[in-house]
């Protein structure tokens, strides 16, 4: 079942109210082409159905403004952080807006919906030191595939610094050599596409992965079942699970993810104070605001800056 029948179902369906169900999965499909971020906006419109409905006993389409604003103070009220209620009301404006731009609302009942202030110095995700990257990377057996796959996945995407999904996302043709060495194109978000040089550290693992591998099209990192490769792509849950299972292993008190690894790269490049514009091409980041969260020294002021003061 694709999204689109997803969206109606779960939200307006049941209702009885078809017109309204296609309508919905329009704004979803065409407004959201990436199949995760079509499920965030489907999960937040659903949770505000579900208010509505239980609160109001009215529906998305039959909302008023005040009526949005009690959702965002639920969302406080059950404790969301700043970040999540605002990616839900991001979700919420989009799709009033576009329900008023293609005729079917008189007015816009969230237009004057309001984001809350959050700011933030310093990012949450943890970042690994040098010496638990190396354990979680060295705690894979390679002579086993399915742990020689987990290893190069994890090494390409802290050397790359890529969202975990466009590494899910990889396929053979994505890998091109040249005189210069092995780039990889990654699908990123928004439909986007980059082409990143493969650092040499993970060049021989990488070639003797591929070249160990039983088959030699489609996706690259699959799924397995009874040790054998399915044709299935592995997922964002398949690489937590493996790096909550090598972090229990290890002895990773700390609680990481597969961000960490992209912001591990990121915090270790602003700490040797290395050009931000250069990481930013890497990394894909559309603001600065955003990579410097990744400086877990901006809050310190440095010893050789305190002593400029004299009297």
């Amino acid at each position: 079942m694709n999204l689109a029948k997803q969206a109606s179902q779960a939200i307006v369906a049941k209702r009885g109210r078809g017109a309204d169900s296609e309508l919905l999965a329009e704004f979803v499909l065409n407004r959201y082409p990436n199949k995760h971020t079509q499920r965030a906006v489907i999960t937040d419109l659903k949770q505000l159905q579900d208010y509505l409905s239980q609160t109001f006993g009215i529906d998305l389409f039959q909302v008023k403004a005040f009526e949005i604003g009690l959702f965002r103070k639920n969302l406080e009220d059950l404790n969301y952080s700043i970040p999540s209620i605002n990616r839900k009301l991001a979700s919420i404006k989009s799709f009033y807006r576009f329900l008023f731009e293609v005729g079917k609302l008189d007015f816009n009942p969230a237009e004057y919906l309001k984001l809350i202030k959050f700011n933030r110095r310093v990012g949450k995700t943890n970042h690994f030191e040098d010496s638990e990257l190396k354990s979680i990377l060295n705690s894979f057996d390679e002579d086993k595939i399915i742990g020689l796959r987990n290893k190069v996945f994890l090494m390409i995407m802290f050397f790359t610094a890529a969202r975990v999904t466009a590494i899910c996302n990889l396929r053979f043709e994505d890998v091109l050599q040249d005189v210069t060495g092995i780039r990889i194109r990654l699908s990123e978000k928004r439909g986007e596409e980059r082409i990143l040089h493969l650092n040499s550290s993970v060049v021989p693992k990488f070639m003797y992965f591929l070249e160990s591998l039983p088959y030699s099209d489609g996706y690259i990192f699959r799924t397995m079942r009874n040790k054998f490769f399915t044709n299935n792509q592995i997922n964002q849950c398949d690489v937590f699970n493996f790096i909550r299972k090598a972090s229990k292993k290890i002895g990773l008190e700390k609680k990481v993810s597969a961000h960490s690894f992209r912001a591990t790269f990121a915090t270790k490049w602003l700490s040797n104070k290395w050009n931000i514009d250069e990481l930013q091409k890497i990394t894909g980041h559309k603001s600065f605001d955003t990579l410097k969260l990744y400086d877990r020294n901006s809050l310190e002021a440095s010893k050789s800056s305190l002593e400029k003061m004299q009297i």
